[in-house]
């Protein structure tokens, strides 16, 4: 999923048959999409994420998060939770992959949005 994310319009499987890959080549000729079949039922599946709805923040998180709401640094959050600042990185970096976001910006932007802040 990521690669289509990234702007790829095509992908392969090692396993592909001749006849597959030699489809998916016109395909890409032609600029259409080009992915094997396999990939396509992948594709279609909804991810456990999608399933699941929003994910699931520990107390601990969103303490973390709302402090990070608040404009404070690692380093205050730290001191403030009695945490060392790589702990408070950690928690924010599995925040961040659970919201599948990039930036403390776009963390809190989405938090809102989900309103689990």
């Amino acid at each position: 999923m990521q690669i289509i994310q990234n702007g790829a319009s095509g992908y392969l499987l090692k396993n592909a048959s001749v006849e597959e890959l030699n489809q998916c080549m016109e395909n890409a000729m032609r600029g259409d999409i080009a992915f094997s079949k396999e990939v396509i039922e992948i594709i279609a599946k909804p991810s456990l994420n999608d399933l699941k709805g929003s994910p699931k923040f520990t107390k601990r998180e969103k303490q973390i998060l709302q402090l990070i709401a608040q404009g404070k640094t690692t380093a205050q959050i730290a001191d403030e939770l009695f945490l060392s600042p790589l702990t408070v990185e950690t928690h924010r970096q599995n925040m961040m992959q659970k919201l599948d976001v990039k930036n403390a910006i776009e963390l809190i932007n989405t938090a809102t949005e989900r309103l689990l802040i």
